[in-house]
């Protein structure tokens, strides 16, 4: 009988984060703020979240748009709300505090990100 192999993989400095990958960030409550970006899915679900009338509203879906980045809030996961209440109860618990530790996360982290993609494609 042969002695079971023991693998490690060290990932290389070369490796990046895949575009989905999740970042946190600490909001001015303390509280730590893990972002990731949405797929497409996630932001069409968010335009029947808060339904056609708020979606007609820039203003209304721009103040709401972060929370499309929301993961977890203290390592708790924060489900993506599915009705009107709901985003607005989130966006309630997040507060300012809340909605600026999600900016600071994806201007850091998935903004670049973005950039870069985009910087690839352009290359080929």
């Amino acid at each position: 009988m042969t002695k079971p192999v023991k693998v490690v993989i060290n990932p290389s400095a070369e490796v990046q984060p895949s575009k989905y990958s999740d970042f946190s960030v600490t909001d001015d409550l303390g509280r730590k703020i893990t972002v990731k970006k949405p797929d497409i899915l996630a932001r069409m679900r968010f335009f029947l979240a808060i339904g056609a009338e708020a979606s007609a509203n820039d203003v209304y879906t721009q103040m709401c748009a972060p929370i499309l980045y929301l993961k977890s809030i203290d390592d708790e996961d924060v489900p993506q709300p599915k009705t009107l209440l709901q985003v607005e109860a989130l966006m309630q618990r997040l507060g300012e505090e809340g909605l600026s530790g999600i900016g600071k996360g994806v201007q850091k982290f998935i903004l670049p990100q973005a950039e870069e993609d985009s910087d690839v494609k352009l290359k080929k």
